[in-house]
Parts: C-alpha cells; sequence; structure tokens
C-alpha cells in the first residue's frame, strides 16, 4: 500500500498475482441483485391492493397474460413439469405462473359479488350483474377491470383476499408474498441507570 503525498489519492498495490486469496479470477463473476423491494398491504388497508396482484388474478381466471392472449397461463412447461414430478410451481405470481386455479378464483369472485349479506353501496350490484357478465375471457377482464376501477377498496381488497385465502388450498406458501404482522413495543423503563428510579 502506498500513500502519495503530492496527490490526494490512495494508491494500493496488491503483491504480485494475487489480488484476493479467495478470488478465482478466471471464473466469471455471476453478480445478483442486492435490492429486493416489498410492500406491506393488507385486507383492511384504506386503499386498493396494487393493481399488479388484481391483475394476477384475472390472469388466473382467464388463462393468459393480460399484456399478450397469445401467453398462456401458467406455462405449459411449468403445468408438464408440475405433473411429471408431482409439484407445485405453476402457482404463484412471477412470470409463468398463475396465481391460483383460475375455476376456484372465479367461483370465489362470483361467490363474493353474489352474497346477499354485503352491501355494496353505493354500487348497485343488480346494475352491474345486467351490464357484465362472467362467461367469457373478454367479458371478464372488462368485468374484473370496472370493479377494480369503480368499487371502494374494501370491496376489492375483501375480493382479492377470499382469492387468496382459497388459493392456499393448491398451494400453502407463496414464497413472493410475505406475511408480516406489525409489532409493537412497549417498556416501561428503557433505560435504566443507577439511582434514577426508585422501586
Amino acid at each position: 500500500m502506498q500513500f502519495s503525498q503530492q496527490q490526494p489519492i490512495l494508491s494500493v498495490t496488491p503483491p504480485d498475482n494475487q489480488l484476493d486469496p479467495f478470488f478465482d479470477k478466471n471464473t466469471a463473476l455471476s453478480l445478483k441483485d442486492a435490492h429486493q423491494e416489498w410492500k406491506i398491504f393488507r385486507e383492511k388497508q384504506l386503499s386498493h391492493i396494487d393493481r399488479y396482484l388484481w391483475n394476477k388474478v384475472i390472469e388466473s381466471i382467464v388463462g393468459y397474460k393480460l399484456t399478450n392472449p397469445s401467453v398462456r397461463v401458467p406455462s405449459l412447461n411449468r403445468e408438464l413439469y408440475d405433473i411429471r414430478y408431482l409439484t407445485d410451481t405453476q402457482y404463484g405470481i412471477r412470470d409463468g405462473q398463475t396465481f391460483t386455479n383460475g375455476k376456484v378464483a372465479l367461483q370465489t369472485v362470483l361467490a363474493d359479488l353474489q352474497n346477499p349479506d354485503i352491501d355494496f353501496h353505493p354500487i348497485d350490484i343488480d346494475a352491474f350483474f345486467s351490464l357484465y357478465s362472467f362467461d367469457i375471457p373478454t367479458n371478464i377482464i372488462a368485468a374484473m377491470d370496472i370493479i377494480y376501477n369503480t368499487f371502494p377498496y374494501n370491496h376489492v381488497n375483501r375480493i382479492f383476499f377470499s382469492v387468496l385465502h382459497d388459493a392456499f388450498s393448491v398451494k400453502n406458501k407463496y414464497e413472493d408474498i410475505f406475511k408480516t404482522s406489525m409489532i409493537a413495543l412497549h417498556g416501561i423503563r428503557p433505560f435504566q441507570e443507577m439511582g434514577q428510579f426508585d422501586d
């Protein structure tokens, strides 16, 4: 190691042929992303769940990507792999995966929308069903889009979480959905110094 007194530059001179004793200079580096961003979402939050998650439900129901109808959801490769190895790689929120079984998701959405115990105010649910149907993929996409864009957040979130709960019947662990809860810490005496508190 050399320090230059004339210029404020640090110059490091390693020993010959040895930059790092644990680094093989003939091996190509495979760098991975160091940054991951997580978002917290809850059923009772005061805003709609992310559109990305809602779209994953729609793609599961219709069986293809919304951005490219020629791409199957889940991919054929994942379905065949799961059949051969008895796994569940086709379920998830990554590319080539379906959020859940499409038929189950559609039944869940319809059961929620047709539940007589739920007040959809200010939405007139009978008028909604007179205008929108869930019979073919294009109608399903239009109906789900209207639900997300016009229904209040509490209804959208309830529907999404109903689908999520039913999704656990086909896959019990979603690696890309992290379940967390807030922890409240309550300390009476976090820093106790001698003589400061009398017991």
